[in-house]
């Protein structure tokens, strides 16, 4: 039996329901049938496969016909031939010819049988003529009777193809029927959609309109409460505002009265002094002007942004300590002689402008004798000039190893942190900077406050070790490692990993959107900040973040911050420390980073410089300065160059982007010969600028400001250095 290849299931049923139809129908007739119909190429084979699985075959053959008798021809009959009786004579054989009448009967009976084969054998060959014909006959009505059977297959497949048109007819005429019907009832579902859709949108703007109505409502509410807290607030300043008045009215008497007995006992004073001789009357003598400093005006100058730098990077204060270990003089008295020896160039003839610097004033003769006895020191000039060329050596970073093996990095200035040791080099900071801020922040207050979470998008690797391990005792830093420009390791400081210490950083709205997720929010409530000084909203919040890397998730707590009740979130200020209160919380932070977005601005815009540049970024470089020469020419030239030094520092990490060359002059006219106020608190020292309203460099010097109050300066006593501006 052979196998069917490849035909699919309505071939098949059309085969064999055109065979049971037609029974006669043969295979090529049905190839024919197939190919017309179905447009599909059957061989007869297949076709005859299909009948022999079904049982639909003809006997194997031809039809038997009736089959014609065939008579074989009989022998010819020769007639009127009459037997020949022999006589006498011929009985009688001849003399001498005795054999002669055998031979002629032999010779008549020769020609008899040939005769007789001749008939016979045209009488075979006529018989075989007929035999020809009527085989040539049979073949005829053979083929006569296959065209018979053709031609009746032709009618059959004629009329299945009619009767095939007849139904794809009918089934086209169902199909549009049901096409119509199809149509018909969509746009009925689409017309009650439409309806329905219609109702919907209804419904959405009267609840939208509902909603609005209710939001203006609760806005005009809280515009109101808004305008009463304000009100309040505005009283409450006033009161402090009069308070404050009155208590400096208090402390100006106060100091009036100092001023009087101090300048009685400074009289007396001078009457003891002809009857006293030696250094210990120039010692008492400075000693009471420095006590005498307490009654200082108010009144300062811009020189006061050297000064800043100069609490920053520790200068005079380092040189002091190496001119009082060689003259054996008080600390207080060396510390305001040589920052007169410092910064007395800058400073000009401006009335009472060296002592808001100094602290107190210097007369003519003692400044004399104290730079007198330096000269008599023979190795102090190159003792102060190799001191001087270590104080601007800049650290890059800091790497902060941790018991476990891991290692983090921090920028000097300690923004945030960075997952390779090249960080920007607008970042980089002193050596005694960087160290001083250890000191506050590792030792003193515990608290590292960070500029912001590292990355924008994702929140790092790095990042959540230094949330889960910075607390941690067993698993905490052991080591700060300080390297340089070329990230050579210049310091190592071990640190306890019994003391505790508290991480607070900054998130902004933008941060991290995809991997956090605000767990609760509290009510926004007004609160005064004294550092910013400023009233901020302040709301409580937890917020879980996401490594996606290590799939490590932290739960942590913080305060949200707002400028203004209706106005979106500025900042949120996260802690692993859930003791902490909202405003201190805040106070912290603002302390330290007092500039919200604009110090975010700026912080940027240093990154993308340094991505454009690289490690071709230019640097501070120090070795450049007018200072630390092997072999200085005078004393007097080691104290210009460190104040040029200190000029040439603020120039290039706190003014803005063009003042890198500038010189001494030039920042002098422009800054550090404006006028300026000192207001001293408890533990603040702020400086506000006096300017006149047509000053054309207002904006640089307002990017100074905000720039040095980012470093967290201190003054001898612990005092914040402040400038005005700083935070708005």
């Amino acid at each position: 039996m052979g196998v069917i290849h490849k035909l699919k299931p309505e071939v098949i049923k059309f085969i064999l329901d055109n065979k049971q139809a037609n029974p006669h129908l043969s295979c090529r007739s049905l190839v024919a049938l197939v190919l017309e119909k179905l447009q599909v190429t059957v061989s007869k084979s297949s076709i005859n496969a299909i009948f022999k699985e079904n049982n639909l075959s003809m006997p194997v053959g031809r039809r038997q016909k009736q089959k014609k008798k065939f008579n074989m021809p009989a022998l010819p009959v020769i007639e009127n031939i009459k037997s020949i009786a022999p006589t006498e004579e011929a009985q009688k054989p001849p003399l001498n010819e005795s054999v002669k009448p055998e031979k002629e009967e032999s010779n008549l009976d020769e020609g008899l049988v040939k005769e007789a084969e001749v008939w016979a054998e045209r009488l075979l060959q006529k018989e075989h003529e007929r035999l020809e014909q009527e085989r040539l006959s049979q073949q005829e009505q053979e083929r006569k009777a296959e065209k018979d059977i053709v031609g009746e297959d032709l009618l059959s497949l004629q009329k299945i193809q009619e009767e095939e048109y007849a139904r794809q007819k009918e089934a086209e005429r169902l199909k549009l029927e049901e096409e119509a019907r199809f149509i018909e009832e969509q746009e009925k579902i689409a017309q009650q959609e439409a309806q329905k859709k219609a109702e919907e949108e209804r419904l959405v703007r009267e609840e939208a309109q509902r909603k609005s109505e209710q939001e203006r409502l609760a806005k005009e509410k809280a515009e109101a409460e808004s305008r009463e807290k304000e009100a309040e607030r505005l009283k409450l300043e006033e009161e402090s505002r009069l308070k404050e008045e009155q208590e400096r009215l208090a402390r100006e008497e106060e100091l009036k009265a100092e001023r009087e007995r101090w300048a009685r006992l400074s009289e007396e004073e001078n009457n003891k002094k002809e009857m006293l001789k030696g250094p210990q009357v120039v010692k008492e003598e400075v000693k009471i002007d420095s006590l005498s400093t307490l009654s200082l005006p108010r009144e300062c100058t811009g020189v006061v942004l050297l000064k800043a730098v100069d609490y920053l990077v520790k200068g005079s204060t380092q040189l002091s300590e190496a001119i009082q270990r060689r003259l054996g003089y008080p600390k207080e008295e060396v510390e305001a002689l040589t920052q007169t020896l410092i910064f007395q160039d800058v400073v000009g003839d401006a009335p009472g402008a060296l002592s808001s610097v100094t602290r107190n004033e210097i007369s003519a003769d003692k400044l004399s004798s104290y730079f007198t006895q330096m000269l008599e020191l023979k190795t102090m000039k190159l003792d102060l000039s190799r001191l001087l060329a270590n104080i601007f050596t800049e650290s890059r970073g800091i790497k902060m190893h941790f018991i476990d093996g891991n290692v983090v990095y921090l920028d000097a200035q300690m923004h945030t942190l960075w997952p390779t040791p090249y960080t920007p080099h607008n970042f980089s900071a002193t050596i005694m900077n960087v160290k001083d801020y250890i000191n506050r922040y590792f030792f003193k207050d515990g608290n590292l406050i960070l500029f912001m979470a590292p990355g924008y998008d994702i929140p790092t690797k790095e990042f959540f070790t230094l949330l889960l391990k910075f607390n941690s005792r067993h698993e905490t830093a052991d080591n700060l490692i300080l390297y340089g420009r070329k990230l050579d390791e210049l310091e190592n400081i071990i640190l306890n990993p019994e003391e505790s210490h508290s991480l607070l950083f900054a998130l902004w709205p933008w941060q991290f959107t995809a991997y956090r997720k605000v767990k609760r929010i509290g009510e926004f409530s007004l609160q005064h900040i004294d550092c910013a000084k400023k009233d901020l909203y302040l709301a409580e919040i937890e917020i879980e973040l996401l490594q996606p890397t290590s799939m490590q998730s932290l739960s942590l707590k913080g305060c949200a911050i707002k400028l203004a009740l209706e106005e979106k979130i500025r900042l949120v200020v996260l802690s692993a420390d859930s003791t902490k209160s909202l405003a201190s919380l805040a106070d912290a932070y603002l302390c330290r980073w007092p500039n919200l977005d604009e110090g975010f601005h700026d912080f940027n815009r240093k990154i993308e410089l340094f991505s454009c540049t690289g490690e071709a970024q230019q640097v501070f470089d120090y070795e450049e300065l007018p200072i630390g020469a092997s072999e200085p020419q005078d004393l007097k030239s080691i104290f210009t160059g460190f104040s040029e030094a200190l000029d040439a520092y603020l120039r290039w990490h706190f003014m803005p982007s063009g003042y890198e060359k500038a010189g001494l002059n030039l920042t002098k006219e422009r800054f550090y010969s404006q006028k300026a106020q000192l207001i001293q608190g408890k533990d603040k020292l702020e400086y506000t600028f006096a300017l006149p309203p047509d000053f054309a460099y207002a904006k640089d010097l307002e990017y100074i400001c905000r720039r040095l109050n980012e470093r967290d300066i201190r003054a001898e006593g612990g005092q914040r250095i402040c400038f005005e501006s700083g935070f708005k």
